[in-house]
This record gives C-alpha cells, structure tokens and sequence, in this order.
C-alpha cells in the first residue's frame, strides 16, 4: 500500500514520514561531534552500510523534521563507481564511531555474513586534523574528565566545538544541581549550541527540582526559533504549567515551534487548548506538515473526550484528518463516522483505524461498505477482514453477497471468498496484516456453511473462471454438499477454464460426491493438461495400483511439467508397482538416456522408498558422481525449473535474500553484478556454479583485494584490472583507480565473494533448479 514511501500524505496519514532511505544494510551510524575531520564533514552522519562500506550525509530543516542532502538514487547507490555521499567503500563494516584525537573508526567484518574469525579496525583520518590544537585539546578534556573543573570552566564548556565535551559539561553541571549557571548559559548573548545546552540541563534538573524550571520561561518569546522550539520541549518533558505561552508558540511563524507547542500541549493536559489546536489545524500554518498534524493529533488524543473530538470533525480536511488520527488514539468508535467522510483518503484512514488498530466495536460499521459497488483495494481488504474477525451470521452473508456481486471489483470477490474458506480454520497469523489479532470469541461456525451454500450455485454458473474456481475451493473447503450439481456443470463445461475445471473437481471429491468415480472417467479423457494433473492425483487417492499405471503411460511422452507430475504422483504411491517404475527410471538415468530435467524428481522419488533395489540403483549412481567436480552434487538442478517460482525465490525468499545483492533490471542491490541478460552471458553450468560455489569465478570488478606492500604500506580496494606487471585497485575512499606494480607487493590477500556460502543448501535442491531457470531465461 505504499505506506513505506517518503510521502506518506498520499498513502497513509497515520505514519510519519522518514527523512529518506538511505543505503541497504545499516548496521551502525554515529554523528560527526565537530573535532577530528576536515571541515567538509561538519554537520555529518556516519552509516555502516553492511555489506559496502561507510556513508557520510548531512540533513537540512524541512518543515519540522529534516531532509537528506542527497537525491535518493545517490543515497541508496551501492556501487563502489559512485562515491557521493560515501566515506570509505569496498567492506563489511559492522560499526563505526569517534574516539578523542581525531578520525573515524571503522570496525570491518571482513567479508560475508558467516562467522570469519576474522576482523579488521580501520582509521580514517586527516593528519592535519589530528594535529588541529582544537582536537588536541578535545581528547585532552575528554581524558581528564569532568569532576575537578570550577562551575565557571564548566559553564564554557557548554560553548565547546565538540559536542562531546559539551555534553560532559553539561552533565556535570546537573550533577551538582544548581541551575544558575545552566540558566546563565541560555542568554541570548552567549553561542546557540551553548544556550541549547543550558536549556537541556535545566530540563534535566526540572526533574528533580521543579523550581529550576521559572528561570526559562523568558525563552518562550526569544528571537531565536531553535531556543522557542526546544523551550517548547522543555515545557511538556518538566510539565510546567505554561499552556498560555504554549497557545501563543502554535501560531509561530516556524514549523518547528508549532510542533513542539502543540506536543507539550497535549503532555501538560491543557483542556484549554483544544480549540486553538483545532484553529491551527484548520489555518494555513496546520495543513501540509506531517509532523504538526501528528503533534496535533497526540494532543487532541489526550485533552479532548471522543464526543467533543466527534463533534469537531465537520471542518477542513486537515482538521477532520487529525480528529480522525485522535480518535484512532483513543480506539474510540466514533472514529467510524469517517467512513462516510467525502474525502476517500479519510474513508481509508478511517477502514485502517478500525482493522489496523484495532478497534472492534466498529467492525459492523466497516463490514457495511461490503455492500458499496466499488472500493479501493486497501478498503475492500480491510471491509473484507473484519466481516471475517467479525465472524456472525450477517458478517458472513455480506462475504457472500460481495463474491456474487458482478460489478465488483474481482480481487475484492476473491478475498470474499478465502475469508469464508477459512472462516473456520485456526489461523495463526491475521490475513491482512501477518500479525496476531484475536477473532471474536463467540464465533457463529455454521455461518460460513449457510452464506456459501447461498451464493454457489449463482457463482459457478456465472463469472469470470477465477471467481468460479475460487466459489469450488470455497465449497470444498466448508464441505458445501448442496453445490453438487453445479460443480458437475462446471466440471463438464468445455470453455470454462482447465483451472476452473480442476477446481471443481477437487471440490467434487472433497465433499465426496457420490458420482465422483464418474466425474474422473470424464476428467481423464479431457485433453486439458491442468485438469488431467489434477484428475491422475485423485485418481490416486482412490486406487494406488492403478494410478501408478496411468502416470507411468505419460513417462517418456508428456511433456516436462507433466512427467514430473507423474513421477511425483507415483513417488507418494505404497506397492510394489510404483517401485518398479522408479527403478526404471533409475536404469534410464544411469544409462544417461533419462533427460536432465526429470533427474531431481526421479532421485527425489526414489530417496522416499524403501524398496531394495531402489536403494540400491539410487547408492549406484550417487557413488558414480564425479570426483573433483564441483556440480557433481548438483547437476540435477540444471534442467527442468519453473521459472515463475525462481522469480518469486529469487524475489522474495528472505533466507536467500538474492535481491540485497543483485539487480534485475534496475530493482535491488549493488553488491553484486547486475542479473539483467546473465543467461545470454552465460550458459546453466556457469550459473549454478556461482550459487553452488560463489569463489570460483567473482565478477569483474566485484573482487575485494588487500595488497601489503614490500615498504609495510597497505593497498585496498575493488581489482578493476590486472596485467603481467601491475594491479589496479579501486580505492575504497573515494573509487579513484590505484596502480600497483607487483615487484613492490609484499603479500596480496583476495576476499572471498559477497555471496554467502551454503546458499545451496539454504535454497534446497528444487529451489535451486528453480532460481537456475529464472536465471537462465534472462537473456
């Protein structure tokens, strides 16, 4: 639904937006504390971005929050060939951080995702900074401590260029508990960072001694707009009572304040206030600012009852927007006036207060949209999933009337249909959300029964094919008898759909129709492919002997999918006849006659018998493998795939995770080469060598090397090139090529490649075959 996006006005109001999406593995971040770098990095953060290396940007006020100084495409490049926005690339960092006497600290894993035992610390660093006297003096007064300075020494520290020594001192101020000089520190005369510190360190007093708190409340009207907005804070973290100043700051000129005032608002419990919130909302400095409206919306949610929020709800659409936002807050049901709201944004923020939150007693009132002609896809979902929470007799009816409603919206019917399949199934998971969400406790089981009963024979009739087959798995699923009739039509209807026909089927001998034997006979003389698979698979269910007889006429005559079907149907068969076939099929594999895309379901069928001979034949050709040959394990994984399923592994499986590394057309990481064309480049062997053994070939310009050189220096970086004479790194600072020339190399240790080992085993031999398809029809 989008609701990862930056601009999330569009796709979800109750989200705050992020500030950007930056690289790919974040896996520590630090702030630059002002000493111990070049000027250029002041103001910057440090990203450990796993696996690549160190990233260095900065923000800029937006708003009341911040954004990037970077194009989003450059913030999330991970290529080692741009280095804007990058510090250090071409590593494994886990960490990075600051330490007093200048430079950044890198801690490097090395390579992979495995345990190494290995580790490495690298310094980046700029010897003229080290020797800068400020940063001499940083790690001086960081070493010394804190304890033994006067207030007055103190007090200056506050106005430091470090942030870590003014922190320090501000700490140990508090420590000693008198707020003057921490107070002094605010005037208006003194530097920003300092005042803010002294602000910071009377918040922390306030805590403990509440009369510290009157010495800022001048600050309130002060002309610097960081010092309102962080007076603002202080207010609502001390719970001063100063909602009359806080009233004013909503009308201030910068966002900043405004969100802090309205924040400390709502902490203070100023009851007051919630007219002048709504005004703010409903003027021109409320609307279009996430963070105002989220500041807004917290503190309506906690001075203000459900009935008065309600009543307010008739204004703008940014007040409507943070009334609705509250009383999602509170889980209050008044919320569902909403979904009657004009805007159809409020109509969905509203269907997810009620789903998302959630708040129960106002399912009723979502399920009610069942009966609109058309939704949007989020709304229906969620309209859809509370009639299933729901779970009453009437609940179930609108399922029932949305599934047979012509004009709606198909994936809308469809899930009408899977909720009622599985009205009665434990579900450990909810079906929206992937989270746990307990279903009504008085649930009414029979009503899923009665709703689908009333709607299939309507729906196997008429419909598109996809509905049709979904209303025969619904029927199976809730033993829906009285749909006999209409399954048989379907079954024997020449232009509907194998799918469809195969559903019904199914249907048919899930509710053990009483002319089921017939239905196979008409079923198995159909030419349909889908419908023939699934027709030999009942077929199995009912007589064994008979079926492995039938699956084995198509063994060396269908096509691939159906003679893996086949061997699959006659692997789960007991008896003496289905290892017969198996073992001639192992003849053919050991002769070499047996096509390379049947291998893997022929060995897999025979490793789940018992039989001797079979056992036997299957040790043979395992014993004969080739020694020596790094595919010799995995040759069966060459041919027969489905690449449709290889897309979606390589997708989307996690534990594989193929898309951190690897793009597909523009879409995912860098760490790896590009897949776009790869089965053009290469052909099957080269492919599954590269997921069954990632060092033997790294791609060009993908080979981490660390060379030590004879005079003790040390050159890292991505081999770009390689001659009889010379090496050419790029460097992992800043991607410029390093020549090298090897009669001055000492030691040259390579990395291994990106790719984690063991992903064969991780993906499993069918997987694996899967992938190597997918990849393969990459051309």
């Amino acid at each position: 639904e989008g609701m990862w996006h930056l601009d999330v006005d569009k796709t979800n109001l109750a989200l705050l937006p992020s500030v950007a999406h930056i690289g790919h593995g974040p896996a520590g971040i630090a702030y630059y504390p002002g000493t111990g770098l070049p000027e250029k990095y002041r103001d910057h953060f440090f990203m450990a971005d796993f696996p690549g290396g160190v990233r260095a940007f900065k923000l800029k006020p937006k708003g009341a929050s911040y954004a990037l100084d970077l194009d989003e495409k450059t913030a999330q490049d991970n290529s080692a060939q741009q280095m804007t926005g990058k510090a250090f690339w071409g590593l494994y960092p886990s960490d990075v951080a600051f330490a007093p006497g200048g430079g950044l600290y890198v801690l490097d894993w090395v390579y992979g995702w495995e345990k190494t035992g290995k580790g490495r610390i690298f310094r980046l660093h700029d010897p003229a900074a080290d020797a800068d006297p400020l940063t001499l003096e940083t790690k001086r007064l960081l070493g010394e401590g804190m304890e033994k300075r006067s207030v007055e020494e103190l007090a200056k520290l506050l106005g430091h260029a470090d942030h870590r020594v003014r922190l320090a001192a501000q700490f140990e101020l508090v420590r000693r508990g008198d707020p003057t000089p921490l107070a002094q520190a605010t005037l208006n005369t003194n530097p920003r960072l300092m005042r803010l510190h002294g602000i910071w360190g009377v918040t922390q007093l306030a805590r403990t001694k509440p009369e510290a708190a009157r010495t800022l409340m001048p600050l309130a009207m002060d002309r610097d707009a960081e010092v309102r907005a962080q007076w603002a804070k202080f207010v609502g973290e001390t719970r001063v009572a100063e909602g009359d100043l806080l009233e004013r700051l909503l009308a201030d000129p910068e966002p900043r304040v405004r969100f802090f005032a309205a924040q400390a608002l709502g902490k203070i419990g100023a009851k007051d206030a919630v007219p002048v919130l709504l005004t703010l909302l409903g003027g021109e400095n409320g609307t279009g600012d996430a963070f105002i409206r989220h500041a807004a919306a917290v503190a309506l949610a906690a001075l203000a009852e459900a009935p008065t929020l309600a009543a307010a709800g008739g204004g703008p659409d940014a007040v409507r927007a943070s009334v609705l936002l509250a009383l999602r807050r509170q889980r209050s049901p008044e919320v569902a006036r909403f979904l009657a709201d004009k805007n159809p944004q409020l109509v969905l923020e509203a269907a997810r207060a009620i789903h998302d939150a959630p708040i129960p007693a106002a399912y009723p009132q979502l399920v009610k949209l069942l009966d609109q002609p058309a939704m949007s896809v989020p709304l229906a979902r969620r309209a859809v999933n509370a009639a299933y929470r729901l779970g009453t007799l009437a609940a179930a009816d609108a399922l029932g009337h949305l599934a047979s409603r012509m004009e709606s919206d198909e994936a809308a019917r469809l899930d009408a249909l899977d909720a009622l399949a599985q009205w009665n199934v434990k579900l450990g998971r909810d079906r929206v959300l992937g989270i746990v969400v307990p279903l009504a406790p008085n649930r009414d089981a029979d009503a899923a029964r009665l709703a689908c009963a009333g709607a299939s024979h309507f729906i196997l009739a008429n419909g598109p094919d996809p509905i049709r087959a979904a209303m025969a798995d619904t029927c199976a699923a809730l033993n829906d008898t009285s749909a006999e009739v209409e399954l048989g039509k379907l079954l024997g209807d020449a232009k509907a759909s194998g799918a469809a026909r195969a559903a019904a089927l199914r249907a048919l001998a899930a509710i053990k129709s009483p002319l089921l034997a017939h239905h196979l006979d008409t079923a198995l003389a159909d030419k349909d492919k889908i419908l023939l698979e699934t027709a030999r698979k009942i077929f199995a269910q009912t007589s064994p002997e008979a079926a492995v007889k039938m699956n084995a006429a198509v063994l060396g005559k269908g096509s691939v999918r159906e003679q893996q079907a086949a061997l699959a149907t006659i692997a789960a068969q007991p008896g003496a006849e289905a290892d017969r076939v198996l073992a001639a099929q192992l003849d053919l594999l050991l002769a070499g006659k047996l096509p390379n895309a049947l291998s893997l379901d022929v060995l897999e069928g025979a490793a789940r018998r018992t039989d001797a001979a079979v056992k036997q034949k299957l040790a043979t050709f395992n014993a004969a493998r080739k020694q020596g040959d790094p595919l010799a394990a995995w040759r069966e994984c060459l041919d027969g795939g489905d690449a449709k399923i290889g897309k979606d592994v390589f997708y989307e499986k996690a534990e594989a995770a193929c898309m951190r590394c690897h793009k597909v057309k523009g879409e995912g990481g860098d760490v790896g080469p590009d897949m776009a064309g790869v089965g053009t480049r290469h052909d099957r062997a080269f492919i599954l060598q590269s997921i069954v053994d990632p060092n033997a070939v790294i791609a060009p310009g993908y080979e981490n090397v660390m060379v030590t050189l004879k005079d003790g220096n040390i050159v890292a970086g991505l081999m770009s090139a390689e001659d009889a004479n010379s090496l050419t790194l790029k460097s992992l600072t800043d991607g410029k090529p390093q020549r090298v020339a090897k009669a001055d190399v000492k030691e040259r240790t390579g990395v291994p490649s990106a790719m984690p080992p063991g992903l064969a085993e991780i993906l499993g031999k069918r997987d694996l075959r899967n992938v190597v398809e997918f990849l393969a029809d990459l051309k």
